[in-house]
């Protein structure tokens, strides 16, 4: 098992070349890369940040973009044109995978956290029509055939995130069997409803990659028997610590990094490798 930092902790705080080096003096070891950071970046860039990372001895298993596949014909093709960009983004940076989503609530242009999608748009998985289900379906089908016709090596990792039609079981179970792709898994961090371990042994044969949340504080109780679960598993892949504790208003980022470094010792504490 291996641990990695998500950069959106930082968000727009610092450029993500700016975000590698602490992360590496805390000791993780790699990054998974918040979209926003590289959306747009050229290629020449992004071999610099792959060779960064290298460098730092960092890793990079994920990016994690935006999708709205559940909405208008203009989010879909929106979401479907952001979606080719991420596979190029990986292939070029040596990521294996993707972060996939069906429905988000925000500008999906600039990916600025705004209202702008309908409530009907956030479709979960219980709520959702057989049209939503469609055009998702169709979407990660054009995506995963995308990959296929690049020779990427590339893998989309649908993430059990509330409002999608992957809050459930059931949800990942028909997404996955409907596209048929060995291009198109799953990013686990728990099912709506359920203590996030609960599902874990359920889905674990689609599991490519981890999320936990504020493992040092108030997710401590919820996310650490996941750790535990995996490690008992023998689980190989990435665990990402997707947020720790913001600094309060009138601190600075050396908080951040403060409860980074925490997080990292207990999870793998949790995990058996302290």
């Amino acid at each position: 098992m291996k641990f990695c930092f998500g950069t959106i902790n930082v968000r727009y705080q610092l450029p993500i070349e700016e975000i590698l080096p602490p992360v590496a003096e805390l000791g993780y070891e790699g990054v998974e890369i918040w979209g926003p950071q590289i959306d747009g970046k050229p290629d020449e860039e992004l071999t610099a940040l792959k060779e960064q990372a290298r460098e730092l001895g960092l890793g990079i298993p994920c990016v994690t973009p935006y999708f709205c596949f559940t909405g208008t014909r203009e989010e879909w093709e929106t979401s479907l044109a952001i979606g080719r960009r991420f596979i190029h983004y990986a292939d070029v940076l040596g990521a294996p995978f993707v972060r996939g989503l069906t429905s988000v609530h925000i500008d999906l242009k600039d990916f600025r956290q705004q209202p702008v999608a309908a409530l009907n748009d956030l479709a979960p998985s219980a709520q959702a029509t057989e049209e939503q289900w469609q055009q998702t379906v169709d979407a990660y089908k054009e995506l995963t055939s995308h990959i296929d016709s690049t020779g990427a090596d590339v893998t989309f990792a649908l993430e059990t995130h509330g409002n999608n039609l992957s809050d459930a079981l059931a949800g990942c179970r028909r997404l996955l069997e409907a596209v048929g792709s060995p291009r198109l898994r799953i990013l686990y961090q728990g099912f709506l409803g359920q203590e996030p371990v609960e599902g874990l042994d359920d889905i674990y044969d689609a599991v490519v990659h981890v999320h936990v949340q504020y493992v040092g504080s108030r997710g401590k109780e919820k996310f650490l028997p996941v750790v535990r679960g995996l490690a008992e598993k023998a689980y190989t892949g990435w665990v990402n610590v997707e947020f720790t504790d913001p600094p309060a208003e009138g601190e600075g980022l050396e908080v951040l990094w403060e409860n980074g470094a925490r997080d990292l010792k207990v999870v793998r504490e949790a995990a058996g490798l302290a």
